[in-house]
């Protein structure tokens, strides 16, 4: 089901990802801390080097995982200004960037930025996503909003 629900936003797909990245997630303080561990280790059991991104630095290739769930009822939906600030700021500093959203759909419209969608923070999703950025996998599902 994880693999079925995997949808590209702005983007048919994305190019193939280089061998080294650097991913950073916005809520986290350091990789202790990271939501998307699932998401990391299977991108390094496909042969990836994944280093943490630390926020101002340069580079290359940059994946952002976003663990924003859109709650009934309470208006969140999207990110907060100032956290929009550091999302923009991150994909303008690198050469090439793209957003992976764990939870919700609407971060790319508010981003203006191109990603794939998983839908959920469980592991299968996030082993879904990494396989589908490996191109290890097809991705098939559409996105349920516009952006």
């Amino acid at each position: 089901m994880a693999e079925s629900c995997l949808a590209w936003a702005r983007d048919a797909a994305l190019p193939a990802l280089p061998r080294a990245l650097s991913y950073w997630e916005p809520e986290a303080c350091g990789p202790e801390e990271w939501l998307g561990a699932a998401f990391v280790d299977t991108l390094r059991g496909l042969g990836h080097e994944v280093s943490p991104w630390i926020e101002g630095a340069k580079a290359e290739t940059l994946l952002i995982g976003c663990f924003l769930n859109p709650r009934a009822y309470t208006g969140r939906i999207q990110y907060e200004e100032g956290e929009m600030t550091r999302i923009l700021a991150a994909l303008k500093g690198a050469a090439r960037a793209a957003i992976v959203s764990f939870g919700s759909p609407f971060v790319f419209s508010a981003l203006g930025a191109g990603g794939l969608c998983a839908f959920s923070k469980n592991e299968p999703a996030q082993r879904a996503a990494a396989r589908a950025l490996a191109g290890r996998l097809l991705v098939k599902g559409r996105m349920p909003v516009p952006f």
